[in-house]
């Protein structure tokens, strides 16, 4: 109920803390939060204190420690994945707040996990003044909260991670399109405004065919059924802007299908040639030139979406579809992204590097540099160039460029 009623995870937690506290009547609640990465566990800033003063200072002790798998007593939930129960705080040898705890007067600690699948997500940890033996009714009764509030977590999960890779699509200068089953547009990035001059309220709901000065059944000819038979589809033609004018457009569509091999939805990219199909009309000698480069930037999408800014795993499938190598820091440096192309162009498995520092991972000067925020310009990207050793492919000669990925405050965020 808490979860349908409350408007975020904190006040979840804080509410399913402070329910449970008061119905238990143990004076100290808290919540812990898993950090992947590491393997361990994070103090959270979401509390239940009977006496706020009063345990200020196991409060403040508590928020200064990591606690590893296995280590004190939310360390031990993560590692059993199971609830614990720690009788006398005061002696326990692998409980490191006992002093804290003595002298606030805290003598028994219980806690249970938070379940996100088969992984501890996070961690509840409850403390009374009282010296309590093993309560096992008590320790089965609180279990299925922990499964409930492991759903919550998760949903949170994917809410974060939905807007920060929203945020990416929208940093790709050209459109991406999404449309549903009936062809009709359910996203629309920042590039397909800056394309088209229409904007995402503008086309949501629209027929995907309303973009072009084509017949419908023309266009399905063209575009849709040969996407549908055969997965993709890659096509030149005119397309309109909203201020009624005509551009040249490279498209690539790509079909989403279930497991049953039928087409879902489609996803468009769409890359403005207008300048360069000009140019290849007026300099024949350079159409090949230009048709390599206008192939060499496009992207075939293997995913789609119903609703990009609702639905994680299709965000993922679009990234993961781009054919050019993309790497994601966050405003720390810390690696948070890395797609297939990229592993591919420098050798290395995201496994191993999300979650480190870009220093520790890379080490090439010109790639190194691209990372510092600081000096960047949020206007512009940065291009740069390196050559790369590799070890069964020999040398090889890569370009990029690197920007800023903004928050809604327009912030530097990666």
């Amino acid at each position: 109920v808490a979860s349908n009623d409350l408007p975020d995870m904190d006040s979840i937690l804080e509410f399913s803390l402070r329910e449970i506290c008061e119905f238990i009547k143990w004076p100290v609640g808290h919540f812990y939060l898993a950090d992947e990465p590491m393997r361990g566990l994070i103090s959270y800033p979401v509390w239940y204190l009977r006496d706020s003063q009063h345990y200020a200072w196991f409060r403040s002790i508590t928020e200064e420690l990591y606690f590893e798998k296995g280590e004190g007593l939310p360390g031990r939930v993560m590692a059993e994945s199971g609830p614990a129960w720690i009788p006398d705080l005061w002696h326990d040898p692998n409980f490191p707040r006992s002093e804290v705890s003595r002298e606030v007067g805290l003598r028994t600690g219980m806690a249970i996990p938070i379940m996100v699948g088969e992984k501890v997500g996070g961690v509840m940890e409850f403390f009374t003044d009282d010296h309590l033996e093993l309560d096992q009714v008590l320790l089965k009764d609180l279990a299925p909260i922990g499964t409930q509030l492991g759903r919550v977590l998760e949903r949170a999960r994917s809410e974060s991670l939905l807007k920060k890779q929203a945020l990416v699509l929208d940093q790709i200068h050209d459109a991406v399109i999404s449309m549903d089953s009936q062809h009709n547009i359910t996203a629309w990035n920042m590039g397909a405004e800056r394309v088209f001059g229409f904007e995402e309220q503008e086309m949501l709901g629209k027929p995907f065919t309303y973009l072009f000065p084509d017949e419908e059944k023309k266009l399905q000819q063209t575009l849709i059924q040969p996407t549908i038979i055969n997965g993709t589809c890659e096509i030149e033609m005119e397309a309109v802007q909203k201020s009624g004018g005509f551009i040249h457009v490279h498209i690539s569509l790509s079909a989403l299908c279930d497991q049953d091999c039928l087409p879902q939805s489609i996803v468009c990219y769409a890359l403005d040639i207008t300048e360069k199909k000009h140019a290849r009309e007026q300099l024949e000698v350079y159409s090949q030139d230009l048709e390599k480069r206008v192939e060499q930037r496009t992207v075939e999408l293997n995913t789609s979406v119903e609703k990009i800014r609702e639905s994680r795993d299709q965000i993922e499938g679009i990234l993961k579809s781009i054919g050019e190598g993309l790497l994601v820091t966050d405003c720390h440096g810390k690696m948070a992204l890395m797609n297939p192309a990229a592993e591919n162009i420098l050798g290395l498995k995201k496994e191993d590097v999300l979650g480190q520092y870009v220093s520790q991972v890379l080490d090439n000067q010109s790639l190194l540099a691209c990372w510092d925020i600081e000096r960047k310009d949020k206007s512009s990207s940065q291009s740069f160039g390196f050559e790369l050793a590799g070890k069964d492919q020999g040398r090889k000669f890569i370009r990029g460029a690197s920007t800023l990925l903004l928050g809604e405050n327009d912030e530097a965020i990666g």
